[in-house]
């Protein structure tokens, strides 16, 4: 992890092959630090608990959908026998 002290104000660039993405501290107050993000498009940017939220919900659909498939071909069995 790269770590890089920055006071009110100042900026870092990531460059990436799809384009630049900037962070700017806007403001510091107390334990919270304001970011300002300006990145492509094609970057989605996620507050880690909705990250985190987002990527449980997809492993939950992704089970129920194997599970669902697990059923249907049970009853395509079913079908089958009669």
């Amino acid at each position: 992890m790269l770590i890089l002290n920055r006071k009110s104000e100042e900026e870092i660039y990531i460059e990436t092959p799809e384009g630049r993405i900037t962070l700017k501290v806007i403001g510091i107050d107390g334990k919270a630090v304001k970011l300002g993000i300006d990145a492509p498009k094609e970057f989605p940017i996620y507050r880690e608990e909705l990250y985190r939220q987002v990527n449980m919900e997809n492993r939950e659909s992704v089970i129920k959908k194997e599970a669902l498939g697990e059923l249907s071909g049970l009853f395509g069995d079913l079908k089958d026998k009669k």
